[in-house]
């Protein structure tokens, strides 16, 4: 499949209140709270500056979670939380790409490059002070990952041929591992994965409804968990308000336990104007989604001293357009989920290609972007130079290529109208789905459908709600 894709600058701006106000050392609350519980052996400890613990951090976010289930979400909106609420074995560092210790203090993987061990801490707790250990590492992956009745999209990344791994308890510390082959990504797919508490959800597996469990209806307490934070309030529509896991097994060089903050409040906000306004108005605290057009106001804003505007560099995400390309029938209705004469199109490769030369990437970069972006040709930025590779085939802007193309594959304009048809006189046409609230999106799905329309191609232009999207893919 060819991606049109571009990689934007990532700009995060932060609030200096947040260094302030709402993170002034308390001597009581959640965090002082904390001295009194035992620490793993050993705890995980963060290199970087101890921080000061108290406060709450508010932020803006598109839409709600869907679901807080580590294993069966499958979106950005539920993910934010996921990664907040639960850990895996071992933790990963992004600039790097290296894996690190998390769950686990150390692993080793044999001469024979197959055969993987993992050593738990000592005294690890779930959320609820209920001991983890091995029983629930196996439990995640043998009774939870790997069952058929449990609809998830981590099993594909744990698995060589289609064949799964096989995985037993050493003993209430040690877990090995055996993959099928040898398997490159293992310490960042199997790794990554979140462990689930057996004690909590064993009964769910059981009653083949762990799809449901822990679902945006759930009670906060009944929701145990083993990340830096735990589900304190979740109001669908307005606000999800997560509170300090005092079990986490992570502190910083003074020994104080992680994370600092006592809350952290995440506010619904409809689309990027309303994220603005609110950081603007003091409601949050952070602006990760910037829109290009604010940069410039924001910046020449920080020099007021109410924020600052940090500028990271390029982003690790991505935009892109993909094709369905499904050959499966509905379910409820019987029919193909995609119309053969489409489907035909999509799964053609010249078809494809000559959708990525009509694309003026340059244009997009900038008069959308107002130059912050690069045009990209792979599903990888340059910000991740260990996988990047700059000699990927490049399918840059020329609309008599593509349609040189789509000629040799039977579609051109055959009645003089201005728009394309197939061999058997089918009018190419078919839609374009973005989420509403994301003015970036929403403005270069435009110019897709203008580019396209140049090219004699009907594109249908229908934004929808985040989770409606989801839904719908």
């Amino acid at each position: 499949m060819n991606l049109r894709q571009l990689a934007s600058a990532f700009v995060f701006i932060l609030a200096l209140q947040l260094m302030t106000g709402c993170s002034k050392k308390t001597d009581s609350g959640p965090a002082a709270a904390d001295k009194n519980i035992p620490l793993p052996d050993p705890p995980l400890v963060f290199e970087g500056e101890p921080g000061i613990p108290g406060g709450t951090f508010i932020v803006s976010e598109f839409g709600d979670p869907k679901t807080f289930n580590p294993i069966t979400e499958n979106e950005g909106s539920s993910e934010v939380f996921t990664r907040l609420l639960f850990s895996g074995l071992l933790g990963f560092d992004w600039p790097s790409q290296k894996p690190l210790p998390g769950l686990a203090e150390k692993w080793s993987v044999a001469d024979d490059k197959k055969t993987w061990t993992f050593k738990l801490r000592k005294n690890l707790k779930w959320s609820d002070g209920h001991p983890l250990t091995a029983e629930d590492v196996l439990f995640t992956f043998n009774d939870v990952v790997y069952n058929t009745n449990v609809i998830n999209a981590q099993a594909d990344l744990i698995r060589v041929d289609k064949k799964d791994f096989q995985i037993t308890k050493l003993d209430d510390l040690t877990i090995q591992v055996v993959t099928p082959e040898t398997y490159a990504p293992f310490a960042e797919s199997f790794g990554q994965i979140p462990i689930v508490p057996k004690h909590i959800l064993a009964n769910a597996v059981a009653q083949k409804s762990f799809d449901a469990a822990y679902g945006v209806n759930v009670k906060p307490d009944d929701l145990v968990c083993n990340g830096p934070f735990k589900l304190k309030a979740h109001r669908a529509g307005e606000q999800t308000t997560l509170v300090r896991n005092p079990y986490f097994f992570e502190v910083d060089k003074k020994g104080q336990h992680l994370p600092y903050f006592d809350n952290i409040i995440y506010t619904v906000s409809p689309d990027m104007n309303t994220m603005a306004l609110r950081f603007r108005n003091g409601e949050s605290y952070a602006l990760e989604l910037m829109r290009p057009e604010d940069y410039e106001p924001l910046k020449a804003e920080a020099q007021t001293g109410k924020f600052d505007v940090l500028e990271l560099g390029m982003a690790l995400e991505r935009g892109f357009f993909w094709f369905n390309q499904n050959t499966n029938m509905s379910k409820v209705t019987g029919k193909p989920l995609v119309s053969p004469t489409k489907l035909k199109w999509f799964r053609n490769v010249k078809f494809r290609q000559a959708m990525s030369y009509a694309l003026d990437r340059d244009s997009i970069v900038k008069s959308i972007y107002g130059g912050r972006a690069k045009a990209n040709f792979g599903y990888i930025t340059e910000a991740n130079p260990k996988w990047y590779n700059p000699n990927v085939k490049q399918y840059p802007f020329d609309q008599a290529k593509a349609r040189a193309l789509l000629k040799e594959i039977g579609i051109e304009d055959r009645n003089g109208d201005g728009f394309l048809e197939d061999a058997d006189g089918n009018v190419i046409e078919f839609i374009l789905n973005t989420n509403t609230g994301n003015d970036v999106r929403i403005k270069t799905s435009v110019l897709i459908q203008e580019d396209l329309k140049r090219l004699g191609i009907k594109l249908i232009f229908q934004p929808m709600e985040f989770n409606a999207l989801i839904s719908k893919i």
